[in-house]
C-alpha cells in the first residue's frame, strides 16, 4: 500500500511540475498549484506517518537482530528522503 501511495504522490508531483512550468497567458494555474501543493504536503505527511508505523510494527513483530534492524532503518530512511 505504501508503494502505491508513493507512486500516486509522485504522479501528483509530476502534475504540479507541469503546472508550474506552464506559461499560458489566459489560464492562470495559481489556484490549482496551491491546492495541489497542499494535497501533496498532506500526502507526504501521511506517508511519513505510515512509514513510522511500519517501523514500529517491524520492531514489535521481529526478534531483535541488529542486521535486520539496521536494514529496516535504512529502508525507512531511504523512503522518507
Amino acid at each position: 500500500q505504501i508503494g502505491k501511495d508513493i507512486h500516486k504522490t509522485a504522479d501528483k508531483l509530476a502534475k504540479l511540475t507541469k503546472l508550474a512550468k506552464s506559461k499560458s497567458l489566459f489560464d492562470d494555474p495559481a489556484a490549482e498549484i496551491a491546492e495541489l501543493s497542499y494535497v501533496i504536503t498532506q500526502d507526504v505527511q501521511r506517508l511519513n506517518e505510515d512509514l513510522e508505523d511500519l517501523g514500529a510494527i517491524h520492531r514489535l513483530e521481529n526478534t531483535p537482530n541488529s542486521q535486520s534492524d539496521e536494514h529496516a532503518t535504512s529502508v525507512q530512511k531511504s523512503l522518507q528522503s
